[in-house]
């Protein structure tokens, strides 16, 4: 008898492991998720200050702008954002 059989044991498989179980597939069943679109009504950005657009930006939407920008660069952040 061979002094490392318990290692050799240690990597032998069983006979019960090898047995493989059959599993029938399940059918697949694919969902549709139609997703609404929202259309948001936007306010004339343009006749609003920069402080109306912040305030806007933050009670509407939860968008926090840079005021210290241009007022053209925030209606475009809060527009992309929004989006």
């Amino acid at each position: 008898m061979c002094p490392y059989t318990w290692f050799k044991n240690l990597f032998k498989r069983k006979k019960e492991e090898t047995v493989a179980e059959v599993v029938e597939p399940q059918p697949v069943v694919e969902e549709k998720v139609v997703e609404e679109m929202v259309v948001v009504e936007l306010p004339d950005f343009t006749e609003m200050t920069k402080l109306e657009i912040d305030i806007y930006a933050k009670s509407k939407h939860g968008i926090k702008l840079d005021r210290r920008k241009k007022k053209d660069t925030m209606i475009s952040e809060l527009i992309k954002q929004i989006k």
